[in-house]
């Protein structure tokens, strides 16, 4: 949000420009989020295994 709102605000000569992402931007944007998924996705199978290690032992 930090990006966008500043981005709709009228340029000092009362401009305001229309932006659309390129394939490029588009692209790196899907990457971070599917690496993030991936990442999440990875690292649940043990933390729940380590969960039920510590469950059972209490």
């Amino acid at each position: 949000m930090g990006l966008i709102v500043p981005g709709l605000v009228p340029s000092p000569m009362g401009e305001v420009v229309n932006y659309a992402p390129s394939w490029v931007e588009i692209c790196i944007t899907l990457g971070v989020l599917a690496l993030g998924t991936l990442v999440v996705t990875l690292l649940v199978k043990p933390a729940l295994i380590i969960e039920q290690r510590n469950d059972s032992s209490t």
